[in-house]
């Protein structure tokens, strides 16, 4: 009997060194886990920093970008308002001028034309200046 209670100290013995193993086993893998863990969130926080950071500038440079096109879309409807109304005023300006030159110039005065005895009319050149031509 007393080898058996021997038996069962050293056992007891043997599960108390196992289990003081496996604690201190534990706490070698939990401390490395919570280090791992601790590792995986900085880089989380890192990469949302990051992003972030990133997202920001993005968002600023189309924000400019946008501000960009539509100045240019506001001086294209401002040219498109203003063209029609120079139109218009400049043939209002051709009008003006094509009746005084289809009165003719005797309600001024003797011009060149009645010098010569030849009758001017007024055409546009190809580049939109006014020429004399004589018939």
């Amino acid at each position: 009997m007393n080898s058996r209670v021997v038996s069962l100290d050293s056992k007891a013995e043997e599960y108390l060194n196992i289990q003081t193993f496996m604690k201190h086993n534990f706490n070698i893998y939990k401390r490395g886990f919570y280090d791992k863990m601790y590792t995986v969130a900085s880089n989380v926080t890192s990469s949302q920093t990051s992003l972030a950071t990133s997202l920001v500038r993005q968002l600023t440079e189309h924000q400019i970008q946008l501000g960009s096109d539509l100045d240019f879309v506001k001086i294209q409807l401002a040219e498109l308002v203003n063209h029609p109304k120079e139109t218009g005023d400049a043939k209002k300006g051709e009008g003006g001028q094509s009746s005084w030159r289809s009165r003719g110039p005797s309600s001024k005065g003797p011009g060149p034309s009645s010098k010569r005895g030849e009758e001017t009319s007024s055409s546009k050149n190809r580049n939109g200046f006014d020429q004399e031509q004589s018939y």
